[in-house]
This record gives structure tokens, sequence and C-alpha cells, in this order.
């Protein structure tokens, strides 16, 4: 039996959206790290890693901001996005159009996999994208931001699409 009490209705929420999403999730040892995981809005975000690792909402034409805020006013950066975070596979509706605010860094593998997202542009600030993290949507146009920091593309990470055109 969890006791609610050490981890707080908050964790609890967090912990609650996790199994509905079918994700693996360690709980930690002691009651602050609890609290790094947190939901803001339709996301749920890892403080410390400063990363989206999940997606609760049901939108089909979604901006990923460059930072959320709660409804206290607090203020959380996005810098990554975490593994299997918006794949379609495991989201409510599928992504047919997507924006990456300029401030990400990393996207992890199976990101964005299995969504229907047709264009997409890669900000100049991010450096790594993971294995698998476009695949198996419907890019046929895709840019990297002119000034690109990328240093990183894993394997397949745009398999199976239809890219006709790419900007560098």
């Amino acid at each position: 039996m969890l006791n609610v009490g050490k981890f707080g209705k908050r964790a609890l929420a967090t912990l609650s959206a996790f199994l509905l999403l079918g994700q693996t999730l360690l709980l930690p040892q002691n009651t602050q790290a609890a609290e790094t995981v947190i939901q803001v809005e339709d996301f749920v975000y890892d403080q410390s890693s400063k990363a989206i690792v999940a997606y609760l909402g049901k939108a089909d034409k979604l901006t990923v901001p460059a930072q959320l805020t709660d409804k206290e006013g607090h203020t959380y950066p996005v810098e990554a996005i975490g593994n299997n975070a918006f794949s379609g596979e495991k989201l409510k509706s599928t992504l047919t159009s997507l924006v990456l605010s300029e401030g990400l860094k990393t996207i992890g593998a199976n990101a964005f996999a299995a969504n229907k997202i047709t264009s997409l542009t890669v900000p100049a600030s991010v450096t790594e994208i993971g294995a698998q993290a476009f695949i198996n949507n419907g890019i046929g146009n895709l840019t990297f931001a002119a000034g690109s920091n990328l240093s990183n593309i894993q394997s397949g990470a745009f398999m199976h699409n239809s890219i006709g055109n790419m900007a560098l």
C-alpha cells in the first residue's frame, strides 16, 4: 500500500499519470526526489532533467513551449523531451502539427514516434536527436534552423517518413 502522506498528492497524481501511460517509473527513496516530477498543465515535467517526460493532452496540433508555467506562476525551462514522451502509441490523439521552441536541446528516443507530423523545423538549439525520435510519421518537409548546433542524430531518427524536402 502506497503511503500518500509520504509522497504527497502531487506525486501520487504524477505516478497515476505514468501508470495510465504504461511508463516505467522508479520510485525515489526520499520525498524530495518524488517532487522532481510534476504535472504542469497537460505535461509531466522532470525538474532535475528539465524535460517533458509525458503528454496527457488531446491536441493534434501542438507547440512544445520553451518553458512551462504552473498555476502559482512558477516557470520551468524545457530543455529536453524524454523518451516516448509524445509517442503516438501512448497519446490520446495523434499529432499532425508540431512546433518545437528554441531552447530545446535534446529530443529523446521515440519521443514523437508513430504520429502524423508532416512538416518539422528543428530549432538551432537542438544538439541531439535520439534513436527513432520521429519514426513512422509522414514528414515530407524537414528543416534544420540556421545556425544549428545539432551534433548527434541517432540511428533511425527519421526512419519511415517521406522526406522530399530538407533544408540545412
